[in-house]
């Protein structure tokens, strides 16, 4: 069953050993991977989020990276850690790098990356992070979907005809995965909480071992929820849902 993380926090300050002057570690805290992190090179670094307060927490997830793992920590208080786990990378098949490790049921004030000294996967010259979502709260899916789920690519490009009659095309952002669900319900099973979590903006991981790289920050930008009646006692929603990329 898919796992639902909802309700971002945000840090109240966010640290590393050290970062390219025009790549700051505040980056990673901002929505998408097209503003990331850059560390000033490959060495050993350390991101440490500060929460603020002690909260109980839910997931981190890690977006646009290119290291191939990072052991994570939580602290309640800056000094003590305790280890959590290993952030292990993943790319889909455009090559963008992510990973998740769950928190669920850890409460602490502090989390820490730990990027290890090693060479980028991508062969660049330092680590980078896209973007950090660190959330509250894991749930399962309220409902599990009917037939699966799509994937659907989106290359943002922009065309144009040559006086040849050939197309020429230009990227001009990043891929975009386009999530698609279909829930069958009856009649008294409600997905309004689900969308209104959507809304707001999740995490979602497919905790499928063949695709270990389904994961994605998703939210829900549709102004309209399409359902159909196959029996008077159920009903069939489809939802298409965005990578906040």
């Amino acid at each position: 069953m898919p796992y639902l993380y909802h309700t971002r926090l945000i840090p109240t300050v966010t640290t590393a050993t050290n970062s390219a002057s025009t790549h700051p570690v505040a980056n990673v805290n901002q929505e998408g991977v097209a503003r990331e992190w850059r560390a000033t090179g490959s060495g050993a670094n350390e991101i440490i989020f500060n929460l603020g307060a002690s909260l109980a927490l839910g997931c981190i997830e890690l977006h646009g990276i290119n290291f191939a793992s990072a052991p994570i920590l939580t602290s309640p208080n800056g000094s003590t850690t305790t280890a959590r786990g290993t952030l292990t990378r993943y790319a889909n098949k455009q090559g963008r790098g992510r990973g998740i490790v769950s928190l669920d049921g850890v409460t602490a004030q502090y989390v820490h990356v730990q990027i290890p000294s090693a060479t980028p996967v991508d062969g660049a010259a330092f680590h980078r992070i896209g973007s950090a979502t660190i959330m509250k709260t894991r749930l399962l899916m309220p409902i599990a979907p009917a037939k699966g789920y799509g994937v659907v690519t989106r290359v943002p490009q922009i065309r144009t005809v040559l006086a040849n009659g050939r197309v020429a095309a230009a990227a001009i952002g990043q891929d975009i995965d386009e999530v698609r669900f279909s829930f069958r319900r009856k009649y008294d099973q409600s997905l309004d909480t689900f969308i209104q979590q959507l809304r707001i903006g999740a995490v979602i991981d497919m905790a499928l071992p063949q695709f270990p790289h389904h994961i994605w920050p998703l939210r829900f930008n549709g102004d309209a929820l399409e359902s159909s009646h196959p029996k008077a006692n159920s009903e069939e929603s489809s939802i298409v849902l965005m990578e906040i990329a």
